[in-house]
């Protein structure tokens, strides 16, 4: 990952470290999350929400068994 730097006024830069802190993630978490979101294709998000809620499954031996390389494949 690359770093950016960014200039922002006091007060925006304090509310924004508060909105982050309420939430349980970093600032810089917080910023890329956001930025991330605003430039995304429609769809792309809910596809890899999607990715990561099917990764937290739990495992289980029955049935059929998959990996993400799988699903790309088709």
């Amino acid at each position: 990952m690359r770093n950016v730097t960014i200039t922002l006024d006091e007060r925006t830069l304090e509310d924004a470290r508060r909105y982050a802190a309420v939430r349980g993630i970093s600032l810089n978490a917080f910023l890329r999350d956001l930025i991330s979101r605003s430039v995304r294709r429609p769809g792309e998000q809910a596809t890899d929400e999607l990715f990561e809620a099917m990764d937290r499954l739990p495992k289980t031996t029955v049935g059929v068994a998959w990996n993400r390389d799988d699903l790309y494949r088709g």
